[in-house]
This record gives C-alpha cells, structure tokens and sequence, in this order.
C-alpha cells in the first residue's frame, strides 16, 4: 500500500485544470452550488460544462464564466456586438440584478445538461420558456425562493 498522502488541490487550480481540457475541445462536470439559478439548477446538481466561443452563444443559454469569486453558471440575457468583440450580459433567474458584461475572456464553457438525482435534463431543450417568458419566470421563482427558504430551515430539507 502507498503511505504517501495524495496532494490537495485547491479551487484555483481545479478551475485551471478544468479550463485546461475545455480549451482541447472535452467537457467537463462539476457540482454546482448555490440558489441564483433555482429551480433550474440547484446546490447538489451536476452539469456537464462544454467548450464554446461567445460567438455561438444563444439568449437562454447558461453560461460559465470567471467571476470574482471562481466560476458562476447564469443564464445568457443579452447578447452585444461592442467594435470587433461581443460581450453578454448573464443573470441568476432567481436575481434581480444582470451580472456585469462578460467578454470573451472570462467565458469558461456552456452547461448543456445537469444531473439532478437519478435524471438527466437537457437544457437545450427548455430555452424558449426563459428567453420569452423570463420576466415571468424571475418574479415566480424570486417569490418561490421567499417562500420555500424559511420552511426549508424549520423543517431541515435539502
């Protein structure tokens, strides 16, 4: 048996390492975290992140990119040509606010599919529903969030 001690990697080199096989054309998995886009994506949730160029990004896509604090999967809500570059623009469909403009830089990949127990949804297949009817959608699931967050704590579920 090997008695040395596997080495810990720590986020940012995950997020390097992971950056590194999205740009030789792999995709790759992580567990995603956080309530900004719920109900869509949920703390627990995987998702398969897939390489892209901002050029081929659609309205309702969920993209990755480098935030502040490491990487942020939200929704594509505007998409702008800015001289030779495109920039988007991303929200939480839980969030008020858009995020501020992405540029091609900080584009890690696109979460085309999430495994969420047992299932695999494709999201590709629900982008009509958050590009037309997102409004709607928001003020639901903001509503839906106020409700379901003191209950979940009262009773311990998730």
């Amino acid at each position: 048996m090997n008695s040395t001690k596997p080495e810990i990697l720590d986020q940012k080199e995950v997020r390097s390492i992971g950056r590194e096989l999205l740009e030789s054309n792999k995709s790759i998995q992580f567990r995603l975290g956080g309530h900004s886009m719920w109900p869509t994506l949920v703390p627990g949730d995987v998702g398969i992140i897939e390489p892209t160029e901002i050029s081929s990004l659609e309205l309702g896509q969920i993209a990755v990119f480098e935030g502040k604090k490491g990487w942020v999967a939200h929704r594509v809500v505007r998409i702008e040509k800015r001289g030779s570059g495109i920039i988007i623009r991303t929200q939480g469909d839980s969030i008020r606010v858009m995020d501020d403009a992405i540029s091609s830089e900080q584009l890690v990949g696109v979460i085309s599919v999430v495994h969420r127990k047992d299932r695999a949804k494709n999201l590709k297949m629900c982008l009509f529903r958050y590009v037309y009817l997102r409004p709607f959608s928001q003020l639901l699931n903001r509503l839906l969030l106020t409700v379901w967050r003191p209950f979940k704590k009262i009773f311990r579920l998730g």
